[in-house]
C-alpha cells in the first residue's frame, strides 16, 4: 500500500478542503435549522474562510457572493421561503458581514501566500547555491593540480582522496580510503606522523616546507604539506593539500649551485688578480732586499780592501796580525750577505752552505793546509734568520781560527770538526771541536785576554746562548741557543 502526504501547498488540496467544508455545511444545514433555526446561516463563514484563506482575496469575495444563493437554496429545501426568511431574520446582515469577512480573510491569504512564495524562492536559492557550491567543491576537488586528503578530525581515517594524489603516490583508491596517515606505505616516520596529527587536532593548523614521501614504486619525493581543521555542520573535517615539490626543490638546488660556482669563480678571480698584485709587490721587495744585500756585501768588500791596503803598509807583528782579524770578521759578516743575495729566501740563511763557504775561507786566510787539518762538517738542513746567522758566523769564524792557530801549532795534523743541529724545546745546538793540544786546566774563556774568545763569550750572551766548553782531548766549544727569538 503506498501512502502519500496530504499537502495543503498544493492547489489541489485546498480545493477539495473548500469544498468538502462546503458539502458539509450543505448537509448540516437542514438538520441544525431545525434545532436552531435560520441563524444555522452564520456556519457559511467556515466555508467562505477556507476558500479565502485557501485562494486569496478574489476566491473570498465570490465564497461570500456565493452564499446568498446557496443559503436561499438550503431555506427552500428547509421549508422556507427563502428571502422572506433572510429578512425577516436578519440573514441578509449576517450574509454581508461573511462576505466582508471572506474579502478580509482573502486579503490576508493573499499575503501569506506572497510571503510564502517569497520563502520558497529564498529557499530555492540557497538550495541552488548550495548545489553549485558542492558542484564547483567537487570539480576543484577532482581537478586540483594538488593532492587533496580528507580526513576524520576525530578518528584521522582518511574519508576521501582526491585523482591527483592518487596518480602522485601510485596508490589505488581503495588503499587510502579508511586508513590513517601513517598507515599508508608512503609515510615512513610513523611516530612523528602520529605527533603531528595530535598537534593538528589541538591547533588547527600545520605545515611543513619539505616532508619527505614514497611513492608506491619506491621512489622518494618531496612535498608542501598543509592542513587545517574545519567544520562541515556538526562535524569536523581535516582537509590535507599536498603539493610535490621535488621539481622545484631540484631547481633551487641547481640554482644555488650555479650561484656557488659563480662565486666561486669570482672569488678565484679575486683572488688570482690578488695574488698577482701580491707577487709583483713580493717581487719588488725581493728585488729591493737584494739590492740590500748586494750593496751590503759592496760596502764590506770595500771595507775589507781599505783593511788590506792598510795591511799591506805594515810590517808582520801585531798590528798586521789584528788588521788581519779584523779583515776576516768583516768577510765573515760579508759572506752572510753574498749567501743571502744568493738564496731565494732573503730573510733566512742557509747554514749549511754558509759554513762550507766560510770554514774554505778561514782555511785560506790562515794558510793552513787541508791535507794537514781536515774539516768535518755535520750541518743538518738549517736555516738561521739573519740575527741569528752573523753571531753564529762570527762565532764559527773566531773558533775555527782559534783551532787553526793554537790546537795544532807543535806541527801535529788533526780534525775541526763543526756540527749544528735541531734539539728538544726548539733549540739550536752548535758544537765546534777539534783533537789538537787542548786548553789548560781551569781556563775560563770570560777571562781571557784574547779578543777572538772575548768575542765569543760577548756572541754567546746575544744569542742568548749556553756555553760549555771542554779542555780534554782537544777542545770542544758547545753553545746551545733558541732557533727562534
Amino acid at each position: 500500500m503506498i501512502s502519500t502526504r496530504f499537502d495543503l501547498q498544493s492547489q489541489t488540496a485546498r480545493a477539495a478542503l473548500t469544498f468538502l467544508t462546503a458539502g458539509l455545511y450543505a448537509l448540516a444545514y437542514v438538520p441544525l435549522s431545525d434545532h436552531f433555526g435560520a441563524g444555522v446561516s452564520v456556519l457559511i463563514a467556515i466555508p467562505v474562510i477556507v476558500a479565502a484563506w485557501s485562494f486569496g482575496l478574489r476566491a473570498g469575495l465570490v465564497a461570500g457572493l456565493l452564499a446568498f444563493p446557496l443559503n436561499t437554496l438550503l431555506l427552500k429545501v428547509a421549508g422556507e421561503p427563502g428571502g422572506n426568511v433572510l429578512v425577516r431574520s436578519g440573514g441578509m446582515i449576517t450574509l454581508a458581514v461573511v462576505a466582508l469577512i471572506g474579502a478580509v480573510i482573502g486579503w490576508l491569504g493573499d499575503l501569506r501566500e506572497r510571503q510564502l512564495k517569497r520563502e520558497r524562492a529564498a529557499r530555492q536559492r540557497v538550495e541552488r547555491s548550495l548545489q553549485d557550491s558542492e558542484l564547483r567543491f567537487r570539480r576543484l576537488f577532482e581537478t586540483a593540480q594538488d593532492g587533496i586528503l580528507l580526513l576524520d578530525a576525530h578518528t584521522g581515517q582518511i574519508t576521501e582522496v582526491n585523482p591527483f594524489l592518487i596518480e602522485m603516490l601510485g596508490y589505488s583508491r581503495g588503499e587510502f580510503l579508511g586508513k590513517k596517515l601513517w598507515e599508508i606505505g608512503a609515510v615512513k616516520d610513523i611516530e612523528p606522523s602520529r605527533t603531528g596529527f595530535r598537534e593538528l587536532q589541538e591547533k588547527g593548523y600545520i605545515r611543513y616546507e619539505n616532508l619527505p614521501l614514497q611513492t608506491k614504486d619506491g621512489r622518494r619525493i618531496h612535498v608542501e604539506f598543509v592542513s587545517n581543521v574545519y567544520r562541515v555542520d556538526d562535524t569536523k573535517v581535516i582537509q590535507c593539500n599536498i603539493r610535490d615539490i621535488t621539481k622545484r626543490r631540484l631547481t633551487e638546488e641547481a640554482l644555488q649551485l650555479e650561484q656557488i660556482k659563480t662565486l666561486n669563480a669570482d672569488l678565484e678571480e679575486r683572488v688570482r688578480a690578488r695574488t698577482s698584485e701580491l707577487t709583483a709587490s713580493l717581487h719588488e721587495r725581493d728585488v729591493l732586499l737584494q739590492e740590500v744585500h748586494h750593496r751590503v756585501k759592496n760596502n764590506l768588500q770595500v771595507i775589507s780592501s781599505l783593511i788590506n791596503m792598510q795591511m799591506r803598509r805594515l810590517e808582520a807583528g801585531t798590528s798586521r796580525d789584528a788588521l788581519e782579524a779584523c779583515q776576516t770578521r768583516v768577510q765573515t759578516i760579508a759572506l752572510i750577505h753574498q749567501t743571502l743575495y744568493q738564496a731565494r729566501d732573503y730573510a733566512r740563511v742557509p747554514f749549511s752552505e754558509y759554513a762550507q763557504s766560510l770554514a774554505s775561507n778561514v782555511f785560506h786566510a790562515t794558510g793552513v793546509s787541508p791535507t794537514k787539518v781536515s774539516l768535518d762538517l755535520a750541518i743538518g738542513d738549517v736555516a738561521l734568520p739573519v740575527d741569528k746567522a752573523i753571531p753564529c758566523g762570527l762565532l764559527l769564524n773566531e773558533l775555527i781560527t782559534n783551532a787553526l792557530k793554537h790546537a795544532f801549532n807543535d806541527g801535529r795534523s788533526g780534525t775541526i770538526r763543526v756540527a749544528l743541529g735541531r734539539i728538544d724545546g726548539g733549540r739550536l745546538r752548535l758544537t765546534v771541536s777539534d783533537d789538537g793540544v787542548g786548553l789548560p786546566q781551569g781556563y775560563d774563556v770570560r777571562n781571557s785576554e784574547s779578543l777572538g774568545l772575548q768575542l765569543v763569550s760577548t756572541l754567546s750572551d746575544q744569542l742568548d746562548a749556553e756555553l760549555e766548553i771542554d779542555g780534554r782531548g782537544g777542545a770542544t766549544f758547545q753553545l746551545t741557543f733558541p732557533a727562534e727569538n
